[in-house]
């Protein structure tokens, strides 16, 4: 009885933080990138800091009460999670023609570098110390670097596409 109450307490807390993200979340960013014109990418960034908090919390909560290995665990289920959603998206917004943009194909590169590596960890068993967070902050900086680069160099045009749009309904949020 206890495991299905403990259960139940998951999914109705999962469903807030769902709720809480979409209605909440998701507008005041909106809001907050049209106000200062932040650029579709920026835009991203914040949302996906933003996003990462309850997770980032989980994972800390979870090591501080002992369960150290769940770390791994969650943030390769939760990036596998998010290549499923970013594809799933592509496709339902019938969006392909990205997928063709080299700047997409090198996001979707890393995102399964950002899988392959904790997998890998977990399948060898390796012990995480204070050299792994050494590396995993390299690591952080070379991806931000390559994903700067090339979203300057691929997606220039998509992005003021997008910031044409957004402005567009700016205005016409204005006028109502």
């Amino acid at each position: 009885m206890n495991l299905i109450l403990e259960f139940l307490k998951f999914i109705i807390f999962s469903l807030g933080i769902v709720t809480i993200s979409k209605y909440m979340l998701v507008p005041v960013l909106r809001k907050i990138s049209i106000a200062l014109k932040l650029s579709p990418k920026a835009s991203g960034n914040i949302a996906g800091f933003a996003t990462s908090v309850p997770e980032f919390l989980t994972v800390s909560f979870s090591a501080a009460s002992g369960l150290i290995g769940t770390s791994v665990y969650n943030i390769l289920s939760s990036n596998i999670i998010n290549l499923i959603q970013y594809i799933f998206a592509i496709y339902l917004n019938k969006n392909q023609k990205f997928l063709r943009n080299r700047a997409i194909l090198i996001d979707i590169f890393l995102v399964i570098a950002t899988i392959i590596i904790p997998l890998a960890l977990a399948i060898f068993n390796v012990t995480l110390g204070i050299t792994s967070v050494v590396i995993f902050l390299i690591l952080l900086v070379v991806f931000y670097y390559i994903n700067h680069n090339v979203h300057k160099i691929y997606l220039e045009k998509e992005d003021e596409k997008i910031k044409k749009e957004e402005l567009e309904e700016e205005i016409e949020e204005e006028k109502k």
